[in-house]
């Protein structure tokens, strides 16, 4: 759904940069903003942006300090 193998996904989980939500099961159930989060993640590391620069990028577009167009 979101062009990314699930290992890259679960590593995006483990450094804090998305939290979907779960079912009693432990699935993940991925929002609207979850799939846009994913997609501005994907097209940062495409562009090798690394770990620390995605942190601030989210936290700038999340306050409203860089155009949503990321």
């Amino acid at each position: 759904m979101c062009g990314l193998p699930i290992y890259t996904l679960r590593w995006i989980e483990s450094r804090g940069l998305l939290r979907p939500r779960r079912t009693q099961g432990k699935h993940r159930l991925f929002s609207e903003e979850d799939i846009e989060r994913i997609e501005t993640i994907r097209e940062l590391m495409r562009e090798k942006v690394n770990l620390a620069g995605i942190q601030v990028i989210l936290r700038m577009k999340e306050q409203g300090g860089i155009s949503a167009a990321l």
